[in-house]
């Protein structure tokens, strides 16, 4: 990165901090109103297809390009969402090591938000949902704890736990781990291969959120000296690897139960990065298939010049997500991969450059040839601060590695002097 773009790439991610201080915890999501029953029955019938009639065209359009004035007419609120939470906690932890003032006491404030806030759903440990109702192939109620929300929190705790020690921190994330381990349905094949469920509520074998799940699992396995969890974290990895395609890529949901083809930028950077997580724990299947998940995913999604792909194949459309994964996930991959360096570098550079709002917020996406400037902060701006704080700190150990003949940080939250 030269030294220019590192200091574009750096104020922005300042803006972005900015505007997140002043927006505070709380804000609309992209799929808030559609938790709302008047909405979802105007626009989707008894099966969940869309409707074809004017009124649901005009309520689905309106739903983005209206989108404070719809969600007030159909009483949707700003919400803190858990998600969010854990993605900014993960965030803090690498601006504090950039020097970003006041991040340390940010993130304490977010991992006490975890703790305090975990689902009342009554399922064993320490689990987090999303705070609206939404559909998928079932109706899923708010504060439904989910595998990929869960292991989102797992993570920024796990975090913040190894950075400071702090006891409450390291038992939510315990009990994170526990409910990934007991609270989720498992599909269990004869040769030892497990699928844990996207929630308590269903049986749905979806790759990135077993993964996620799995990814965290190991790694609390390992934290907490509980080797069951890490052999459940195999045995999910196992799974989805099995599923690979031959070029390289990842479907989103298992054969079993997939309608139809379904791959995109960042549900294929989430299973990469836990991927990656599994290769570095020596595990040799997830490595090959690490190889070749990479060379697919940098072939159709990421460029040189930058800008991302949202889906294979297609280029009308490009999401904030997949902008955000596609400078995490290189990011990440860049220990294994040298190419993978240059393309986060390159991502991060044309998404500052065109992806953002003149507050500092970034957009929700581009749809053709209308940007929908929506600043989401679970959606958008949390996963950006994700991002681009990844980026920063991998950046700066790979160039204090250079200087001082030693290899870059594979651990990048470490406990400070101080803190131990």
């Amino acid at each position: 990165m030269s030294d220019f773009s590192r200091d574009a790439v750096r104020s922005a991610l300042e803006d972005l901090t900015a505007w997140v201080d002043r927006n505070g915890p709380a804000g609309f999501d992209p799929y808030d109103v559609l938790g709302k029953a008047r909405f979802y029955r105007l626009t989707h019938d008894d099966r969940g297809r869309m409707r074809r009639t004017a009124t649901a065209r005009a309520l689905m359009s309106a739903r983005h390009r209206w989108p404070v004035p719809t969600r007030r007419v159909f009483g949707v609120r700003p919400a803190v969402n858990a998600k969010g939470v854990g993605l900014m906690l993960s965030a803090r932890l690498r601006m504090e090591r950039l020097g970003m003032p006041g991040s340390l006491e940010t993130a304490r404030e977010l991992a006490a938000w975890l703790a305090l806030n975990p689902s009342r759903a009554g399922f064993p440990g320490a689990s987090w949902g999303y705070p609206f109702h939404w559909h998928t192939r079932i109706f899923v109620p708010a504060d439904t704890p989910s595998a990929v929300v869960t292991a989102t929190c797992g993570q920024g705790l796990l975090d913040f736990a190894e950075r400071t020690d702090d006891e409450r921190a390291v038992q939510t994330a315990r009990g994170a781990a526990v409910f990934l381990a007991e609270g989720l349905n498992r599909t269990e094949l004869g040769d030892g291969r497990v699928c844990l469920s996207y929630t308590p509520l269903d049986d749905f074998q979806v790759h990135n959120a077993n993964l996620m799940a799995a990814e965290y699992l190991l790694r609390a396995g390992r934290f907490f000296g509980e080797p069951t969890w890490q052999e459940l974290a195999t045995a999910c990895m196992r799974f989805t690897v099995s599923f690979q395609a031959q070029d390289g890529s990842f479907e989103y949901w298992a054969p079993d139960q997939q309608a139809a083809s379904q791959i995109d930028n960042y549900h294929t950077g989430f299973v990469l990065r836990s991927l990656f997580a599994f290769a570095e724990a020596n595990r040799s299947q997830a490595a090959g298939a690490l190889d070749s998940g990479w060379a697919f995913y940098a072939r159709e999604f990421l460029s040189s010049g930058g800008k991302p792909r949202n889906d294979v194949g297609r280029d009308d459309r490009l999401d904030i997500h997949s902008c955000a994964e596609s400078v995490l996930c290189p990011a990440v991959l860049s220990i294994r991969y040298p190419d993978a360096f240059a393309l986060s570098r390159a991502a991060a550079d044309w998404t500052v450059a065109n992806m953002r709002n003149p507050d500092g917020s970034f957009v929700h996406g581009v749809w053709g040839e209308r940007t929908r400037t929506m600043p989401y902060l679970r959606w958008g701006q949390a996963w950006m601060m994700r991002a681009l704080s990844e980026l920063l700190v991998r950046e700066e150990s790979a160039e204090s590695a250079a200087t001082s003949n030693a290899p870059p940080d594979r651990e990048i939250v470490q406990p400070s002097a101080e803190e131990g």
